[in-house]
């Protein structure tokens, strides 16, 4: 009896699986941490609409020169229906280290979806519907670098979660922490950020009397740096381009002026032999 109540688990457990199959463009990409990422851009509709849905196929397409489905590293799925993390891509993409999964109404990040994935060094999920992180959610994820989790709905963020995380330099959560509420006054956000050298979404962090959590957006310093050097260099260009045409535009100017007075000069010079040359005949 017992050996029948397992096997009835199992097969109940293997029947909640569901299985999909991927289609890949294949692309090297620079993300802003990491550069020359070659990566699986999944132009197919996975429809992921149950937890623990794995993928087992994985439709190639074309490769660039001398790639292989082994150099790929970074796995990029934008505005498509993955409700829930895939399972199984470490069957198919050995040294993933950057995953972006984007407007895609994923509605949970657990521990063990990332639990395959201890190579991982950037995580991008903007864009939503995101509400809970628990303390032990990148446990297995010790080389993140990088979280985004920037416009989602989050209610609440464990204060430990990102404690051990001692690799992590960017942590973004702009715009899906604005609604926390009374349920999550006991979070000590400083805690959150304790190991995180740049927060974008935090430059200050207050607690109003009705002790709700309220945030001042971060200042995009070294954007704004880049940014400035930047129309600066444009600036300088056009200032250069305008005063290559100035001087080109005098220059021929004045050669058209010159060759004018030429003209001028050659036409009385003209004048005055005709002139004398009738006097002299009369």
């Amino acid at each position: 009896m017992k050996y029948f109540v397992c096997f009835l688990i199992f097969i109940i457990k293997l029947s909640s699986i569901k299985s999909i199959t991927i289609e890949c463009d294949h692309e090297t990409n620079n993300w802003i941490y990491h550069n020359q990422i070659y990566i699986c851009n999944v132009i197919s509709e996975p429809k992921i609409i149950h937890p623990n849905t794995k993928i087992t196929q994985v439709i190639e397409q074309k490769h660039e020169i001398n790639k292989t489905q082994a150099d790929v590293n970074g796995l990029l799925i934008s505005h498509k229906t993955v409700q829930y993390f895939p399972h199984g891509l470490e069957n198919f993409f050995k040294n993933l280290t950057v995953i972006q999964i984007q407007s895609c109404d994923l509605k949970e990040i657990k521990k063990e979806d990332l639990r395959p994935l201890r190579k991982l060094k950037a995580l991008y999920l903007p864009s939503n519907l995101i509400h809970l992180i628990e303390k032990d959610t990148f446990m297995y994820n010790l080389n993140l670098e990088v979280i985004w989790l920037n416009q989602n709905n989050i209610k609440y963020i464990d204060p430990n979660v990102f404690d051990h995380l001692n690799q992590l330099i960017s942590l973004n959560l702009l715009g899906s922490v604005h609604d926390l509420g009374r349920a999550s006054t006991q979070i000590e956000v400083q805690k959150v950020v304790t190991n995180v050298k740049e927060i974008f979404g935090f430059a200050s962090v207050l607690w109003e009397d009705n002790q709700e959590l309220t945030t001042e957006v971060a200042h995009y310093k070294t954007f704004f740096e880049i940014s400035l050097v930047f129309n600066l260099l444009v600036l300088f260009g056009f200032v250069a381009y305008g005063s290559i045409k100035i001087a080109k535009k005098y220059r021929r100017s004045n050669k058209i002026h010159d060759e004018s007075k030429i003209s001028t000069l050659t036409e009385l010079y003209e004048f005055q032999s005709r002139f004398r040359n009738a006097n002299f005949n009369e």
